[in-house]
């Protein structure tokens, strides 16, 4: 997921985090968990811009409270949306006038504090959680947390977390956030042709066939490990893998195409999503395609006959078609029954 960077659009993105954690049924355990494993994450974010714009290091640091109330269990720690929106304001409020005492309230008073876990035991706390989503489902928060725990800097859980996922019959969505992650963790070991190979395996298993293709195309892509080869100087690598892109993601090939045009022309760039990327990305609506991809796991690994790109995107072509074949049909004969219709 993309981490918004403004404190104001943290707080729109706790806040719509909230709304959609009442949606989901208290015997959906997967989505329960991945709903307190996002509302916690955005607490995090939100108390640690709120430091940064307080230029303040630790506004928890002395404040016993916060470790006994952040055990407090999932749901009742989630906030009333109106004391986040009383205490936004006056977030924002102290944060412009540079009061830490006043941002520390009204982060108590939005619930952020209760939901931050203890500082420096925060990826350690969301695997004790993530944990307890049982059979295969598991891999899909296991997954999603390897990505946050880089986030926190614990690139030693990241990978075991990854591991650990690997055991659960990954799908190729899953798998291309595994390699990403592997990636990093091998940037970080200073093996440079490893993270390389974790980049084009990332989209190899994306058009290992049809269904993956069709799988993939609808999970956000993950760009982390292309960022950060960039700023490694691998302009060629990343490019093709950014051309990989506009194939799985033929929706946003226009902005893949313009990526790479520009590293082929020498430009700087940051790869920051923009319009449908970004928002696949937002936390909401990650979120939720996570809730709805664990609501549904296979028994087991699906099984798949290696083909080439060309026929493997064909292949989903002929899916998509005979789908809005079939859907148009449907929808001919829904309005078919409608009084009046001729």
């Amino acid at each position: 997921m993309e981490k918004p960077q403004d404190l104001s659009e943290l707080v729109a993105a706790f806040q719509s985090i909230i709304k959609l954690c009442h949606s989901y049924p208290t015997s959906n355990i997967t989505a329960q968990i991945l709903s307190e494993l996002y509302l916690r994450v955005c607490a995090c974010w939100v108390m640690s811009c709120a430091e940064r714009c307080l230029n303040i290091d630790g506004i928890l640091n002395s404040n016993a409270k916060h470790e006994e109330s952040a055990c407090l269990e999932f749901p009742s720690c989630i906030p009333r949306l109106s004391a986040i929106q009383d205490g936004a304001q006056k977030l924002m409020d102290a944060v412009e006038s540079k009061d830490g005492p006043r941002a520390l309230n009204a982060l108590e008073m939005m619930g952020i504090v209760v939901l931050c876990p203890v500082r420096g035991q925060e990826t350690a706390f969301l695997e004790s959680l993530v944990r307890t989503v049982p059979g295969r489902a598991q891999r899909v928060p296991l997954v999603e947390l390897a990505l946050i725990a880089l986030e926190f800097g614990d690139c030693e859980r990241a990978e075991r977390l990854v591991c650990d996922a690997n055991r659960l019959g990954p799908t190729p969505s899953d798998l291309h956030d595994m390699h990403s992650v592997e990636g990093i963790v091998a940037l970080k070991r200073g093996e440079i042709a490893k993270a390389i190979s974790c980049l084009e395996d990332s989209v190899n298993v994306c058009m290992a066939d049809e269904l993956a293709l069709l799988e993939c195309c609808i999970h956000p892509p993950n760009l982390m490990l292309a960022r950060e080869l960039l700023d490694y100087g691998k302009r060629t690598e990343v490019s093709e893998f950014l051309a990989h892109c506009g194939d799985i993601w033929n929706f946003a090939r226009d902005q893949f195409a313009l990526w790479v045009a520009a590293i082929q022309k020498g430009e700087t760039l940051d790869l920051a999503a923009t319009g449908i990327l970004a928002a696949m990305n937002h936390p909401r609506v990650r979120m939720n395609h996570l809730c709805t991809l664990a609501a549904y796991p296979d028994d087991e690994r699906r099984l798949s006959t290696p083909k080439t790109k060309a026929a493997a995107m064909k292949g989903r072509e002929l899916i998509l078609e005979e789908f809005n074949q079939e859907y148009g049909d449907f929808l001919r004969r829904i309005v078919a029954r409608w009084p009046g219709h001729e």
